[in-house]
């Protein structure tokens, strides 16, 4: 379990009561660039891609044919160009995986280490970003194009939602800057001279764990869906055929996700590594302990629990190969709409 620094603290008050900015260093850009990139990506990915607007901004997903997630990212449509925010891990893979796709289209994939991304978060970053003279867009899911000292800035608004018992409130105003690297110091300054403070990497990994947000390889079991993942919204139902669309499919018309992404609260003890098998209490198997966050008295975490084994409010045991063990209590999946008050323990 991660324990926040008091600098660390410091930042997450910050985003709760003000605003604090975030550099997302943990992120880099995939670029599909060419005449065909729309169709190619719809083609590709779980989201519609061919009728989006240009400075669209949606998740999507990459999977394999059996529908299992290869990489989750943030699809930004600029023209004839898209870039695919993602994992810093997960990135080069995202290249290879997609160029090897590349047989007839006019496309061109690479990894653009050239962009950076930051995010400002918190119910006076509006006003933060006024304060920078840059526009602070309303409507979800579009990005507005922006100049700041001749530099073109590009800023959508995507919420940070939070876990249904947050005693912190439902979640946090967010808003993503997508800049040039060369010009990621000068943006950054002219925020925090417009009154944001500046976040941390521990605060940042509280705010990721509290909306529910997996990293792949460390809060995911290998195989799982995009619906078993709490990420439904990446997903078009209405388009045509895409790689994994026949598995996801079947899932979502029989209604019986094999697991669930679960807000998971610490009970007792020290919590094992990432990774560590889940048991029911009487030593059957129930899924896998993610990340896990301590922030003063509150300890939050996320692991995927078997459907058999989910039940709102009941407790499974993360038991290390040492004999560590710790109670956690299902608080509810990560989906949105499906939050349950979890039954007193």
């Amino acid at each position: 379990m991660r324990n926040l620094t008091p600098s660390d603290q410091r930042a997450v008050q910050a985003a709760r009561h003000r605003c604090a900015l975030f550099g997302r260093d943990d992120w880099l850009a995939v670029e599909v660039q060419g005449p065909d990139t729309r169709k190619f990506l719809h083609n590709m990915l779980t989201q519609e891609v061919k009728a989006l607007p240009d400075l669209a901004v949606r998740d999507a997903c990459l999977c394999d044919a059996q529908g299992a997630m290869l990489a989750v990212t943030r699809l930004v449509m600029d023209g004839e160009r898209a870039i695919l925010w993602t994992d810093l891990q997960n990135a080069q893979g995202l290249a290879d995986q997609l160029d090897k796709y590349v047989i007839m289209d006019d496309v061109q994939v690479h990894v653009q280490e050239e962009l950076a991304l930051l995010v400002i978060v918190g119910p006076q970053a509006e006003n933060c970003l006024q304060a920078a003279h840059l526009p602070a867009p309303q409507a979800l899911g579009q990005a507005v194009a922006a100049t700041m000292d001749t530099h073109n800035v590009l800023i959508w608004r995507q919420d940070l939602d939070g876990r249904p018992d947050a005693p912190h409130g439902p979640g946090q105003p967010a808003f993503w800057l997508q800049v040039a690297r060369a010009q990621f110091g000068d943006l950054a300054s002219q925020l925090l001279a417009a009154g944001a403070q500046a976040g941390t990497h521990g605060g940042l990994e509280l705010l990721r764990v509290r909306a529910g947000i997996p990293r792949l390889q460390l809060d995911l079991e290998p195989g799982t869906l995009p619906l078993e993942a709490g990420l439904k919204a990446a997903i078009d139902y209405r388009k045509g055929c895409y790689l994994g669309q026949e598995a996801i499919a079947i899932m979502t018309y029989r209604g019986q996700a094999r697991r669930h992404l679960c807000w998971l609260q610490p009970l007792d003890g020290d919590l094992p590594a990432p990774g560590t098998q889940l048991r029911t209490q009487d030593g059957k198997r129930a899924g896998k302990l993610g990340s896990a966050v301590a922030d003063g008295e509150e300890r939050w975490a996320l692991g995927t629990v078997q459907r058999k084994a989910y039940t709102p409010g009941g407790i499974v045991v993360a038991t290390a190969e040492d004999g560590q063990s710790a109670r956690l209590r299902i608080i509810a999946t990560t989906e949105a709409g499906v939050f349950v008050e979890p039954a007193a323990t």
